[in-house]
C-alpha cells in the first residue's frame, strides 16, 4: 500500500514584528523584533496592533485614490408632474463623498508603517476624480499614473461591483502593468472605526505581497520545509455559476512556495473547458502547472532539485 509521509503540525504560533526605538543608542534609530504570538488552539488570529509584517522591503511609495466625481442629483419630473431626484449619469451612484476618502486614505497612510515605511517614505496624492468609470476614462486616468510612476492605484466604491472591478483590474494590471486595489466605502461611519482598521490591515497584507514582503511566518513550518527543500503547493478550480455566460469555461490554478516560510508564492491559471478539471482532451492530469512551480522555487532558492 503507498504511504504518503506527513508532518501533524500543533497549533500554529504566528510571528509578526515590532518596531522600537532605542533608547539605549539612539543613533540607531527603530529596531524590528520578533514578536510571537501564542497557540490559541485555532487557526484563525488577529494581526497584533502597532506590529510590522515580519518580512518587508521599505521603499519610497507613491500612490493614490481613483473615484467617480461627485455631481449633485437633478430634479426630474413625472408624467404626473412630480419632482423626483436622479444621478446625471448611471454610474455616479457610485461616487464616493470626500470624507470617505479621507479616513480611508488617513488610515491607510497610518498603516502603511506594517510594511516597514517610515512617513518620509509615504507620497500620497490626491485623489484623482473621474467623470465616468468607462474604459477611455479609467485609461486615461491609469495612464497618467503609469507616467507618474504610482507604485498603487487605488479605485474606491461605495458598494461592490463585479463589473467596475473587473474592468478596472483589466486595465491596470494587464494593460498598464499597475499594482492596484478596489476598496469599498463600507466602514466610514464613526461607529464602524474598529471595523475599518481591520479592513486597512488586511488591505495592508496584499501590499506587502505586492512590495516583495510577505505577512508572518509560523513556528515550525520553516525548519520542516528547509530540512527537506519542501514546496507547498495550493491547486484550485473555479466553477462559471448559474448566472454565468453560456459556455463560460471553469479556470483552474495553482499555486506554489518559492520560500521556506511558504508566505510568498507564485502561481499560474489555466481556462479549463467545461465540467473538465485540470486535465487534457485524453484525461490526463496537465502536469505544466506543477513543472512551473518547481523552476520557480528552484530558481528563487538555488536549489538543485526537488525530491
Amino acid at each position: 500500500m503507498m504511504q504518503v509521509p506527513c508532518q501533524i503540525l500543533r497549533y500554529p504560533c504566528p510571528s509578526y514584528k515590532t518596531v522600537t526605538n532605542n533608547s539605549t543608542n539612539p543613533s540607531e534609530g527603530r529596531q524590528a523584533k520578533p514578536v510571537t504570538l501564542p497557540a490559541a488552539g485555532g487557526a484563525r488570529w488577529k494581526v497584533p496592533p502597532d506590529s510590522v509584517f515580519f518580512s518587508t522591503k521599505p521603499k519610497v511609495f507613491k500612490f493614490g485614490f481613483l473615484r467617480i466625481r461627485k455631481d449633485p442629483l437633478q430634479d426630474r419630473q413625472d408624467e404626473f408632474g412630480k419632482t423626483y431626484q436622479v444621478y446625471p449619469r448611471e454610474q455616479h451612484k457610485f461616487a464616493v463623498d470626500d470624507d470617505s476618502v479621507t479616513k480611508y486614505s488617513d488610515e491607510i497612510k497610518r498603516q502603511l508603517n506594517r510594511c516597514g515605511l517610515t512617513a518620509s517614505d509615504i507620497d500620497l496624492q490626491l485623489p484623482t476624480a473621474l467623470q465616468d468609470l468607462e474604459i477611455r476614462d479609467l485609461e486615461a486616468a491609469l495612464q497618467t499614473a503609469k507616467d507618474d510612476a504610482y507604485d498603487l492605484v487605488i479605485l474606491m466604491l461605495p458598494k461592490p461591483n463585479v463589473g467596475i472591478y473587473s474592468r478596472f483590474k483589466t486595465l491596470a494590471e494587464r494593460a498598464s502593468g499597475l499594482q492596484s486595489v478596489v476598496v469599498v466605502s463600507k466602514f466610514s461611519a464613526p461607529d464602524k472605526n474598529y471595523l475599518l482598521a481591520e479592513c486597512i490591515t488586511n488591505i495592508m497584507m496584499k501590499i506587502n505581497l505586492k512590495l516583495g514582503g510577505f505577512t508572518h511566518s509560523v513556528e515550525d513550518v520553516q525548519s520542516y520545509l528547509s530540512q527537506q527543500d519542501v514546496m507547498v503547493l495550493g491547486a484550485d478550480v473555479v466553477h462559471a455559476g448559474p448566472s454565468a455566460f453560456d459556455g463560460c469555461p471553469s479556470i483552474a490554478s495553482i499555486v506554489g512556495s518559492v520560500d521556506y516560510s511558504a508566505g510568498r508564492c507564485l502561481g499560474s491559471a489555466r481556462l479549463q473547458r467545461i465540467e473538465k478539471e485540470a486535465k487534457d482532451d485524453k484525461g490526463n492530469a496537465k502536469p505544466e502547472q506543477i513543472t512551473d512551480r518547481e523552476v520557480s522555487f528552484i530558481s528563487s532558492l538555488s536549489v538543485k532539485s526537488l525530491n
